[in-house]
């Protein structure tokens, strides 16, 4: 859970301007970036779990996925509210819908609606910044 307060402040403008790629190339190279290190620190912890009680093999799985969606929903709710240097009122209140379904599973459908919606908002939101990139 601790990542995710990882993405609540927005950077400097010259990081997002660093990377010289578009904005789909941008937001999917951040999911990508952060999926792989969040990949690599769970692993382990898996490796371990599944080590001790194999025939709980389903637990880690879908705690991994839960997290992985809730992780690429808080990436996508930063840049669609992105603003440098600031933290957004409106992202916070909707990481706690996203938090929210990460405790109760029913909600993680709206919470892949959300994605799809953010993800969107944020191509057009970056769009300003990674214009001369697309």
């Amino acid at each position: 859970i601790l990542p995710l307060s990882f993405y609540e402040k927005g950077e400097p403008v010259q990081m997002i301007l660093a990377y010289e790629m578009g904005t789909s190339r941008f937001i999917m190279h951040k999911i990508k970036m952060h999926l792989a290190l969040f990949t690599i620190l769970s692993i382990p912890l898996i490796i371990a779990f599944l080590f001790f009680h194999p025939e709980l093999w389903y637990i880690p799985i879908a705690e991994f996925f839960i997290f992985i969606t809730s992780h690429i929903y808080v990436i996508l709710l930063k840049y669609a509210f992105y603003q440098p240097n600031n933290k957004s009122n409106a992202a916070q209140v909707f990481v706690l819908i996203g938090a929210i379904g990460m405790i109760i599973p029913v909600f993680i459908p709206v919470i892949w609606l959300l994605s799809i919606r953010f993800y969107f908002k944020s191509r057009e939101n970056l769009n300003f910044y990674l214009n001369d990139y697309n």
